[in-house]
């Protein structure tokens, strides 16, 4: 017995050290063979493919190049970026977020930006983190509001009568001149295109023949509210000029003050109508000279010298948005060309165009038809709405479909109306999954319900030929490395709580996740532990 028991135990002895020896190329082959079972049961997709996108999918989206559009997930601090090369659409209810999560963040870390700013808010944030990198900073101010500098510039010193261009350049800023139309009225239209012309011709004519004090905004307004002997005085001198679209525009209005009147009136109306904000001494005033220079967003200052950063301001009052979104317009027609006119200094040089409350600065046909190639002249433009029925109401179905369709990046936080809940919903796709009974059935990856429910801080984001993903929405306030590089809110009188108590074990997490996403695939990490496995296990 006592010999049985010496034998039993060395065998199990002998069988023990084997395990010990070999557990690890046993455990590889298990794990190859765990892994490759789940990639046998393949994921149904019969009735729709969508999914939520994974760590290992972005990919490219965790290095800090571009713009920051929010963090992966609420337990971690692992910011996602996007290295635009394309247009961005923002679209978020009042109060969520899309303010203090996306553009303030953002405007604190672009070197190069032109920003529509109503309210000034983003300006009074982000001027201490301009002014200690010393950027080149220009505040279209009229207002003066939060004692920022206040800066002029003057449309009609982007014309120059002697360019071959004259004609078509006074042409764009006189489009941007009649902002909204008539949607559905083909009168409205009609005498929206007339008045475009008249803008037109007016611009080159002021530009042309008047003193240099004299050529701006405030003297084309003088012109269209004058009286009809004043108006035949200027088209006698119209008729004097060398350019013939003046000539020829002099002639017609002739005509049809004398053969008729009435459809003359209701030109000059919608032309008053459209200009009334210049009647503002404010904004007469501020669009009277240039000291605005919007040529620094070129890289390069009027030297030729590199420059480190360089923003152009924008600032309205919010009362004032929409009966002044013209001053606004103007200043988008004088980057946009200001950036056709000059080459980028390098492929890098990228200028982010911010443009909050875009519903609020009426229409821009011209600029909006052209989204697609601004890119090539370095300019991104950030269209920021509150839902997408905004965008619709001013540009249609047709307009809407150009803006969304050139905008590689699109972001929907807050979301309360029902139509972007769908229109969101239906971008997401469908997924297959199985119903009660066990059958397979198609089922929306997120429903417009859904949409309208997901926390204050989620955002939905679509990239280029990635899934959609859910991120984080993060205030400036708890990014660690945004910590003591803004001004206080003005706009809040609370006090902000700093970064997460939490953060070095959110940062950690954020990295393991990075590392995650490093990772090769299944298919990939299964056919190594399965060959290492049997290799050391039978060699």
């Amino acid at each position: 017995m006592s010999l049985l028991n010496h034998i039993n135990w060395y065998v199990a002895n002998q069988y023990l050290l084997w395990f010990i020896a070999h557990g690890w190329q046993i455990l590889f082959t298990l794990i190859g063979v765990l892994l490759a079972r789940r990639i046998m049961q393949r994921r149904d997709t019969s009735r729709g493919s969508a999914a939520w996108m994974k760590p290992r999918q972005a990919g490219k989206l965790f290095r800090r190049k571009g713009l920051l559009i929010g963090d992966w997930n609420r337990w971690s601090m692992l910011p996602v970026f996007y290295d635009a090369n394309s247009n961005i659409l923002t679209c978020g209810a009042p109060r969520s977020a899309k303010g203090v999560g996306m553009l303030v963040v953002n405007a604190l870390r672009w070197p190069f930006m032109f920003l529509y700013d109503p309210g000034g808010e983003i300006s009074a944030i982000c001027v201490r983190q301009w002014r200690r990198r010393g950027y080149n900073m220009h505040f279209v101010n009229p207002w003066g509001m939060y004692g920022l500098p206040k800066s002029h510039f003057n449309p009609l010193d982007y014309l120059d009568p002697k360019s071959e261009t004259f004609s078509s350049d006074a042409l764009w800023f006189a489009s941007l001149l009649v902002g909204k139309k008539y949607a559905g009225s083909s009168a409205g239209e009609y005498f929206d295109d007339k008045s475009s012309g008249g803008y037109q011709t007016l611009l080159m004519f002021v530009k042309d023949t008047y003193s240099p004090e004299n050529q701006h905004l405030g003297t084309v307004r003088d012109i269209i509210r004058g009286d009809i002997k004043e108006w035949s005085e200027v088209l006698v001198e119209m008729k004097k000029s060398r350019h013939q679209a003046v000539r020829g525009q002099a002639n017609e209005w002739m005509m049809a003050i004398l053969q008729n009147p009435k459809q003359f009136d209701i030109v000059k109306q919608t032309m008053e109508t459209a200009t009334k904000f210049i009647d503002d001494d404010i904004v007469r005033a501020a669009l009277s000279k240039t000291d605005a220079r919007f040529h620094d967003l070129t890289g390069l200052d009027a030297t030729g010298k590199r420059l480190k950063g360089a923003i152009v301001s924008v600032i309205i009052p919010l009362e004032f948005k929409e009966s002044h979104g013209a001053l606004a317009r103007m200043a988008i027609g004088c980057t946009v060309m200001t950036m056709r006119r000059n080459p980028r200094v390098t492929e890098e040089h990228k200028v982010l165009a911010m443009i909050d409350e875009f519903a609020s600065i009426g229409k821009i046909s011209e600029v909006i038809s052209d989204l697609a190639n601004l890119p090539k002249y370095g300019i991104l433009f950030h269209l920021v709405l509150h839902n997408i029925g905004q965008a619709k109401g001013i540009y249609g179905e047709h307009g809407w479909g150009q803006i969304v369709g050139n905008c590689s990046l699109r972001q929907f936080l807050g979301v309360q109306d029902l139509e972007t809940g769908r229109y969101v919903s239906d971008m997401c796709g469908t997924m297959t999954e199985r119903d009660a009974r066990n059958s397979i059935v198609s089922r929306k990856l997120i429903m417009p319900e859904e949409v309208m429910l997901l926390r204050p801080d989620q955002q939905i984001v679509f990239l280029p030929n990635k899934p959609p993903v859910l991120l984080k929405i993060r205030p400036y306030w708890q990014r660690p490395s945004l910590v003591g590089t803004f001004n206080d809110n003005p706009y809040y009188k609370g006090k902000k709580s700093g970064p997460p108590g939490a953060w070095t074990g959110m940062v950690l997490l954020g990295l393991i996740l990075r590392g995650i996403a490093l990772f090769p695939s299944f298919r990939t990490l299964a056919a190594a532990a399965v060959f290492i496995g049997v290799f050391y296990l039978w060699r």
